[in-house]
């Protein structure tokens, strides 16, 4: 290999960079009036003037690869003449952006190292011309790649091409690349934090151009580290560092997907609960739909009979009842505002960088799958196309089998704690344990390190936690567990180690003040759980010691602060809370372990009581506000679940909150309207009645007589309120009016259900007020 195509390739860079730096390039642009309606322009596939014209690579508004510039073209020629292969030559310009491109983009609190050399070429270059350099530079590397595509011989890569003899060693060309995809992503970071906000054409330039653009170079990244792969897929060192350089790409481009949806980053927490819970078989099509688990139908199917009922004297519900769209929806609207993440790196309108982003996982997948090989790669070919969201669990799913969930898990970890550059092996060539400091606090970092000097400035200027100074980090690590945990993994150690990183993440969001990211910690435990509930028992995994102390308080003290807080907030909190005491119930029964069954059940009463008291003053003031949604939804996901689970021990685990159920249960069932959300509250109500009844069964017959009279007290309301609808058979055209038929005769049958039952476990005392109500 010729010596001088480094040099030359630094020397073209230099050229390309300080051409568009001159403001001939940018000063028109940036001075141009904002007069024109933003709006319109990036609605319109034509509209390129102004400074708004999409990426050509965007597959909706882009345009074919333009023509290169005369300077371009130029340094176009020249790496060519000094090259022996397009591949060759686009790596080593690929390489220039550490030294050219990198300091340009003025990162405050970058965790890159910029040494002496590079410096010097670090400057103040306005907005517009970093566009243009950035711009530029892509495409030129973009015909390269082009070239590189139409030669078989260019796709492949071995120890006598010029790099790597260059180099002189073998795996220099793959370490390098790797090394460039973290800082590429570092740039995506950090510029996702500092958006020109006050300038609406800058901001969309930023969203629409900058930002995409950094991925393609990062999509460029992983071509070329795939190109590397002939010869050497049975290379430990090499495995090592495409695994590591596919993982970052991963977490900077899942960020601009979001869950699939929209075309944007945004996601909410609605439809990560559904990939947590999804149903899918070996060949990838989903199940007959089963209730949601947050659903009436769920939490109905969870009572269990009491130990002195008789199962033929039981009342079974209609089918059509159970199966109706009110007991199988959610009794949360996931589609509310505080339900989301929004993402305001992306453009939710052009959808340049959610496509961008997409194309980008893809490629990933595709590498992975190529050379580390996958058995995901069938479920994503017969995938339906129009459902993008499924089509993206899966994809991730297929990436974090390819490169190893523990490798992926490890790497969100450190991107989320702000230590990224530690946890990879290709820069500084070492490998650094993410385990820092403690169990809960892995954030801290180690005082005398050289990361610790190089950020101790930007640390002084921000006390805030990592993912506060970049939301990015919620938004990578809630899509990523959520997709890649709840899958099976046949290897103990990798699923232990992935549980071992997520559940920090965790914990330090759980232990947030700002209610989403509770609610985000709540949704991540509830996937490592659930991946954990899913897998043969083989071990205890280590996360149930090292957390088990102060899990329940940390999931006690979330419920407390949000006790008023927006209702999707609580029911995942709550569900966190039960899904928890639930697994550890099952592993209290495997001999050795550091919890007794009868430890479980003590914290499952204490649990059910705290959230009783949190939603009891909600209950008696009626169902004003979101009163009514707020106490269903930590019904079904929270209370009911554990009153279930306690019902289902001889010994009456229930008793204890016997009093502290009935005085919140009862006022519930005594609500009156005929909303949706009223009926959700009454139905829950009366299911965890039922669950409670079975639980506390010795010492129900004292409560008979107030249960009996609430239940038939609504059961006189509902029978009024059907009678009532019945009359305007005109208006059952109106969803709502036929949704409120639904949900009628839905509390009916559950009430009527709650009061066989209470005839049968209370005795006497029910059948008293059945006789008085009989007598009148």
């Amino acid at each position: 290999m010729p010596n001088d195509l480094g040099p030359t390739a630094g020397e073209a860079c230099a050229s390309v960079v300080n051409h568009y730096s001159d403001p001939i390039h940018y000063a028109l642009l940036s001075e141009q009036s904002d007069a024109d309606d933003i709006g319109q322009q990036i609605n319109r596939k034509h509209a390129r003037n102004n400074g708004r014209s999409a990426p050509y690579f965007d597959p909706n508004l882009g345009q074919p690869m333009p023509d290169l510039a005369p300077v371009c073209e130029f340094w176009y020629q020249r790496l060519l003449e000094v090259g022996s292969s397009p591949t060759a030559i686009a790596q080593e310009w690929l390489h220039c952006y550490k030294s050219q491109i990198h300091p340009l983009m003025r990162r405050k609190n970058s965790a890159i190292d910029i040494n002496d050399e590079d410096k010097k070429v670090e400057r103040d270059v306005p907005f517009h011309a970093t566009i243009e350099i950035l711009s530029n530079y892509e495409i030129l590397l973009a015909h390269f790649m082009r070239d590189a595509s139409k030669e078989s011989v260019a796709v492949t890569c071995n120890p006598n091409e010029e790099i790597c003899e260059r180099a002189g060693d073998e795996g220099s060309r793959v370490l390098g690349t790797c090394e460039l995809v973290y800082v590429i992503a570092d740039d995506i970071f950090q510029w996702s934090t500092r958006l020109p906000n006050k300038d609406k054409r800058a901001l969309w330039r930023a969203k629409n151009v900058l930002l995409p653009c950094l991925l393609r170079l990062i999509e460029h990244s992983v071509v070329l580290i795939g190109s590397c792969s002939q010869g050497r897929t049975n290379s430990i060192s090499f495995n090592t560092q495409f695994r590591e350089g596919l993982a970052i790409a991963t977490v900077a481009a899942i960020s601009f997907i979001g869950d699939g949806r929209l075309n944007s980053g945004d996601f909410g927490i609605g439809s990560l609960l559904d990939w947590i819970f999804e149903s899918i078989n070996e060949y990838g099509h989903v199940e007959i739909p089963i209730p949601s688990i947050l659903s009436l139908a769920h939490t109905l199917q969870s009572c269990s009979l009491s130990p002195v009922s008789k199962p033929k004297e039981s009342n079974e519900l209609p089918e059509s009842i159970v199966s109706s769209s009110f007991m199988t929806r959610p009794v949360v609207d996931w589609s509310v505002q505080s339900a989301h993440f929004d993402a305001p790196w992306t453009d939710g309108v052009s959808g340049v960088g959610s496509r961008v982003g997409m194309g980008l996982i893809r490629i990933i997948h595709q590498s992975s799958s190529r050379v580390l090989s996958s058995t995901v790669e069938e479920i994503v070919a017969h995938t339906c196309p129009g459902n993008r969201s499924h089509s993206l669990r899966l994809i991730l799913r297929g990436i974090s089998e390819n490169i190893g969930v523990d490798l992926l898990v490890s790497t969100v970890r450190a991107h989320f704690f702000g230590r990224l550059m530690h946890s990879c092996s290709c820069v500084d060539n070492a490998i650094v344990q993410t385990q820092v400091s403690g169990i809960f606090m892995p954030m801290v970092k180690r005082i005398g390190s050289a990361h610790h000097e190089r950020t101790a400035a930007s640390t002084a200027l921000s006390d805030e936690k990592p993912h506060i100074d970049i939301p990015m980090r919620i938004s990578a690590a809630a899509i990523i567990l959520c997709a890649a945990l709840p899958q099976p993994c046949n290897n103990f150690e990798m699923q232990n180690k992935a549980f071992s990183d997520s559940v920090p993440i965790a914990m330090s969001l759980l232990d947030d003040a700002q209610p989403f990211h509770q609610a985000m910690g709540a949704l991540m435990f509830v996937s490592v759980i659930e991946a954990a509930s899913s897998s043969e028992p083989e071990g205890i995994p280590s996360f149930v010691k090292n957390f088990s102390s102060i899990t329940p308080s940390l999931l006690g003290s979330s419920i407390q602060m949000c006790a008023r807080e927006s209702p999707p907030v609580l029911t995942c909190i709550s569900l966190a809370q039960s899904k928890w005491i639930k697994y550890l119930g099952i592993y209290s029964r495997i001999p050795g372990t550091a919890i007794s069954p009868s430890e479980v059940l003590v914290m499952a009463r204490k649990a059910v009581a705290d959230i009783l008291v949190v939603i009891r003053t909600q209950a008696q003031t009626g169902g004003h506000g979101s009163n009514d949604e707020r106490i269903a939804g930590a019904l079904v996901a929270g209370i009911n679940p554990l009153l279930a689970h306690l019902a289902s021990f001889p010994e009456a685990e229930s008793v204890e909150i016997a009093r502290i159920g009935l005085s919140t249960f009862l006022p519930l069932i005594g609500w009156s309207g005929m909303r949706l959300e009223v009926r959700s509250a009454q139905v829950s109500a009366l299911v965890g009645l039922i669950s409670l009844m079975n639980g506390a069964y010795p010492i129900m017959p004292h409560h008979g007589k107030k249960i009996m009279t609430e239940v038939f007290l609504l059961l006189d309301r509902a029978d009024k309120d059907a009678a009532f609808l019945g009359k305007n058979k005109t208006d059952l055209i109106n969803g709502n009016t036929l949704d409120d038929r639904i949900s009628t005769d839905a509390t009916i049958e559950v009430a009527l259900h709650a009061a066989s039952l209470a005839l049968i476990i209370c005795g006497k005392s029910a059948q008293d007020v059945l006789g008085h109500i009989e007598a009148t």
